[in-house]
């Protein structure tokens, strides 16, 4: 399940540059293109094997007086392997913390120009830089995932990473309003955002702002760490 799932990030993080490139050069490259299906084949058949052996799965790691032995499953060789060796887990949590002033500062910059800031630029002029936030974002992706196989449970049992996880899904769906539909792209230097394209930005701002507080609150709020 383990590389299942990052093949399926992969595969996101590629299509997402697809969309991009079609927005800004009405066209997708043909690297990309093949990278994104060859990608996505082989995440369907990871995903394919991991959903059938599923059925397989009995869990005795969380049954009383159980003990699994070491080294079985890759996940939890990782998670060893994160939580056991000093420098990886403070090395991720400074990933993590690059990636999210990358994502939060690109954000903030398209939240902010549609809000009436910084009107001297186009539009089309900052979303260059929105790869440089998907970079930041898949940072984030990558070491959250490090952090949860190496301790699930302070995650697993925890409603404010939960919140966390839903108030992020919820900005993605800001960051595909401001790639895929037309309206922000028709702002020229000068112009004034229309009421969506404010709205979005508004709300956008709030979410990322959630995500930050619920992460920052985890030991607090949830009895994490």
């Amino acid at each position: 399940a383990f590389p299942a799932m990052l093949m399926m990030e992969f595969t996101g993080a590629f299509a997402w540059l697809g969309l991009w490139q079609f927005r800004r050069a009405a066209r997708v490259p043909g690297w990309n293109k093949a990278i994104i299906l060859v990608l996505a084949l082989v995440t369907f058949g990871a995903m394919a094997k991991t959903a059938n052996l599923g059925g397989d799965i009995h869990h005795p790691e969380i049954r009383e007086g159980s003990k699994v032995s070491p080294g079985e499953p890759l996940g939890r060789e990782i998670g060893s392997f994160v939580v056991s060796t000093k420098w990886v887990w403070p090395t991720c949590e400074t990933l993590h913390f690059m990636g999210l002033s990358l994502l939060f500062g690109v954000a903030a910059m398209v939240d902010l120009r549609m809000l009436g800031m910084l009107k001297s630029v186009p539009f089309h002029a900052i979303h260059r830089l929105m790869p440089w936030g998907i970079l930041g974002f898949g940072l984030n992706t990558i070491t959250g995932m490090f952090f949860f196989v190496g301790a699930p449970q302070q995650y697993t049992q925890n409603t404010v990473f939960t919140w966390k996880m839903i108030l992020m899904m919820l900005a993605a769906l800001n960051v595909l309003y401001f790639t895929v539909l037309d309206e922000p792209w028709t702002l020229g230097a000068g112009d004034d955002a229309p009421f969506t394209a404010k709205l979005v930005a508004v709300s956008s701002l709030i979410l990322v702002l959630g995500v930050l507080y619920c992460g920052r609150m985890l030991p607090f709020l949830g009895n994490a760490f």
